[in-house]
Order: structure tokens, then sequence, then C-alpha cells
């Protein structure tokens, strides 16, 4: 009987030209969302006092809002 290769190998071996690289869980700098969160938790929230959740929440949402497609291309590296 012929050896069972995990899908991945067996996918691997069928398409040498495709490459797997290792990726850390956690990789801020791979990832967009955690740039796009950072700068805009920094535009909402910094220097600012909010008596309720719901007060913060606003501010994030607000500022969401007013970014651009170009801005959000921009924060996350995308050309």
């Amino acid at each position: 009987m012929a050896e069972q290769r995990p899908p991945v190998d067996a996918f691997l071996a069928d398409h040498p030209r495709v490459d797997l690289d290792y990726l850390p869980a956690y990789y801020p700098e791979l990832n967009p969302v955690d740039r796009l969160w950072k700068v805009l938790r920094y535009e909402a929230t910094t220097n600012r006092y909010f008596p309720a959740l719901d007060e913060l929440w606003q501010s994030i949402r607000g500022q969401q809002r007013r970014w651009s497609p170009q801005k959000i291309m921009s924060v996350c590296s995308v050309t």
C-alpha cells in the first residue's frame, strides 16, 4: 500500500513552484488590521478622557468614518 502524505505535503509536491513560509501566530508588522487599529486608536483616544464606554466607541467610530480609502491603503502599506 502506498504511503499517504498529509494534504499540504501532497499539494506542495504536486506544485513545486509554491513555497510556504512560516509566520508566527502574532506578527503585527504583517497584519494590516493591527496597523489600522494602532493608528485609529492613537488618533481617536490619545490625551482624551472618556467618562463612558459609549463615548469611547463613538470617538473611534467617528475617526474611522473620517478616513479616506487612500489613508487606509497608506496605513496598510498597500500600493
